[in-house]
């Protein structure tokens, strides 16, 4: 039976290490074969391997400086966590980024296995990618 709590515990950890400025802490949180998922038919959808999402979230992102979270809500139901969220931050452009979540948690052994992301990716597109674009 899975410790809800500690299930719950770690997914908040994830987001606390990563509104720390410290996003290879909050990924070292995941299995080495975990991925993540995004939804839909987007830009931004598909599926991604934690070396992907290393990549990307180590990379040069559009931000100036780490985002901060507010916790709307956090269920836990056998391995999984879902948590509704909202991120907070300012964009290198001056513009404020804001933008709402649920993430789905799938905890194995006390480790992160999967990461269903669902967001508005359209306003993450517009305002994270389609600003920056050359052209």
């Amino acid at each position: 039976m899975a410790d809800l709590e500690a299930n719950k515990a770690l997914a908040r950890r994830y987001f606390d290490l990563y509104a720390g400025g410290d996003p290879k802490a909050a990924l070292a949180l995941l299995t080495e074969d975990a991925t993540w998922s995004v939804p839909g038919k987007s830009e931004l959808a598909g599926t991604q391997t934690k070396a992907q999402v290393e990549a990307m979230l180590t990379g040069e992102l559009p931000f100036d400086g780490p985002l901060s979270f507010t916790f709307h809500d956090m269920i836990a139901e056998g391995d999984r966590v879902a948590v509704q969220i909202e991120s907070h931050g300012k964009i290198k452009n001056g513009t404020t980024y804001n933008n709402f979540y649920v993430f789905i948690f799938t905890i194995k052994d006390g480790r992160i296995t999967h990461v269903l992301e669902q967001t508005d990716t359209l306003y993450s597109f517009r305002t994270l990618i389609e600003p920056f674009q050359a052209g």
